[in-house]
Formats: structure tokens, sequence, C-alpha cells
């Protein structure tokens, strides 16, 4: 049989010099001073684990320089023959790294696109699975079709790959799409209509459905342009047709460590900020990926590390938001 102790711990309470307090007013300090100590060594995990990162890239440009090659250049390993002939006014661009099962599934969404008026240009940044070799078999299947298979000597990280690839885009438009995600037919169709129909919008984006192992899982998109909502958070996917003088007014996406995963949260960002903005498309255009090995998944870092430094970076547009 149980019974109270003296100390009131079974009732609920502590005593102290005679009086009682409730336990979880004696717990509750001790339980959020665990949390902050859970929240900085997650913070230093994952610091640490960036750090990893771009000491790797580092020894791999060194190894590179003392072999007398170039660490840095994306080489062109591919071209179909319709390459050198094409004058596109869309460029699809395609980051690749260590998805050999997906992008084969991606580059045939580009194929099915109803919008032929396009180019495609696919950066493989260090893979070390069998991804750039998938990617210059489907070009060779796709002869037809204007596509450049470019590959970094060393992982450069999704910014450094999205920007080398919107340097070789031939194109007045450039999309995004990662090696993961897919299109959906009417995809380039949609957009690039949203964007003649307003010519003073910087770029054009349309619905997203993402998808897990489950089947659809969320919506993605489905805003139009509010600069103020950026401010609580990013609903706007980098899948997004953009006119390429924007990209190079703003010199393409951010390379900083502190925002990895979140350059194009930063683009937005800037764009508002610069007094440009959005065209919304309110229709399905493409699915992307949720789960492991994800886009998604493998870029994140610490939210609350990342959004302050947006705030850092962009003080103006979220001074205003706070206002509105």
């Amino acid at each position: 049989m149980f019974q109270t102790c003296s100390c009131g711990i079974l009732s609920g309470e502590v005593r102290r010099s005679g009086m009682a307090m409730p336990l979880h007013e004696v717990l509750e300090p001790l339980m959020e001073g665990r949390r902050k100590t859970v929240r900085t060594l997650a913070r230093v995990a994952k610091q640490t684990r960036l750090d990893t990162v771009a000491l790797a890239r580092r020894i791999g440009e060194l190894e590179r320089l003392i072999a007398g090659e170039d660490p840095i250049e994306a080489a062109a390993r591919h071209r179909t023959a319709a390459w050198d002939r094409a004058r596109p006014r869309v460029s699809v661009i395609v980051p690749l790294y260590n998805h050999g099962d997906h992008v084969r599934s991606a580059l045939d969404s580009v194929e099915r696109n109803r919008y032929r008026d396009l180019e495609l240009i696919v950066v493989d940044d260090a893979s070390t699975d069998l991804g750039g070799d998938v990617a210059q078999a489907w070009m060779a299947e796709h002869d037809h079709l204007p596509a450049l298979l470019l590959r970094h000597p060393v992982n450069r990280g999704l910014p450094a790959t999205r920007n080398a690839a919107i340097e070789r885009a031939r194109g007045e438009l450039v999309l995004p799409l990662d090696s993961d995600n897919e299109l959906f037919a009417n995809c380039l169709e949609r957009l690039v209509a949203a964007l003649d129909a307003d010519p003073g919008a910087a770029f054009a984006y349309g619905m997203l459905q993402g998808v897990g192992t489950e089947g659809p899982e969320t919506i993605f998109g489905y805003y139009g342009w509010e600069p103020e909502r950026l401010t609580y958070d990013n609903y706007i996917d980098a899948l997004a047709l953009t006119r390429r003088g924007v990209f190079d007014q703003v010199g393409g996406y951010s390379t900083e460590a502190e925002l990895h995963g979140w350059e194009d949260y930063d683009l937005w960002c800037t764009l508002a900020e610069r007094g440009m903005r959005g065209a919304h498309v309110r229709e399905f255009v493409a699915r992307y990926r949720i789960g492991a090995g994800s886009m998604i998944q493998f870029t994140g870092i610490s939210i609350d590390d990342a959004k302050a430094r947006l705030v850092e970076r962009h003080p103006r547009l979220f001074a205003e938001g706070v206002a509105a």
C-alpha cells in the first residue's frame, strides 16, 4: 500500500520551509533548461555538419588544383544534337546530386510538357551515385531535345549548382526543377502565359502537390503574391518561372552557409524588398517529393538560425511585415 511521503511528492506538491509548491513549478525550470540545452546541441550538430561539408569541398578543390585541373568550373559532359542550333525562350535547369533513382522521372516530365520552345540544362554536382550516368543516358535517348549535361568536379551545393546552370542558360525565362520533382504537362504553358499577360511580373509560380510515401500530403504555392506573408513563412517553391534578367540583377541565389536550403526563400525576400512581384497561377503545375533523401529534407538546417539570418539580410521587409 502506498503512503504519502512527508515531502508531498505523491500528492503533486513539494514542501519547502513549511510551504507547499506545485510539483510542475519545481520541474518546469529544469525542463526548460534541458530544452534549451537540446536546442543548442542540435544547432551545434547542424553547424558541424555544414562545416564538414564545406571542408570536404575545400579538400576536393585543393586536390584538383594540385592535379592541375579547374576545381570550380562545370565541365560539359554531354550535349544533344539539337543543343547547338536551338534558340529557346525557356531554360529548364536541373541541379542533380545523388538522385539517380528519381532524375529520369524529372527529365521525362520536361519532355511531356506541352510547351516546346525550351532547352534543358542538368548540372551534376559531383554525385556519388549513378545520377549523372542516368541523365546522360536519358539525353542520348532524346537527341531531338536541346539538352546539356554539365558536371562539377567537386560538390558545390544546391545554390551554386543552380547558379552554374543559370550562367549557361540561353532562354529569357528560367525554371529551376529539383531532380526529385516532376512537372505537370501544363506547367510551362501556364507559367509562360502568366508572364506574357503580366509584363511587370518578375516571375510566375503555380501550385505544387506535395507527395510522400503514402500519396498526396500537402499543397505548396496556394496563395497569391503577398510580400508580408514572406515574413511568416516561405510559401513559394523554387519551382517558379523567373525572368533571366532578374537573376542577373540580384546575382543569382545566395550561397551563404547560414541560408543552406533557404536560398529560394531568400530570393523571394530580395525581390520583395526591391519592389518586384510574382504572378500566381492557381493551378497545379508540378509535384514535389517529401521524404528521406528529398531536396527539402536534405537541405534543412536550424529554422531559427536561418530565419534570423533572413531578418538580418532583409530588415526593411520584415519590419514592414510586422507593422502590417
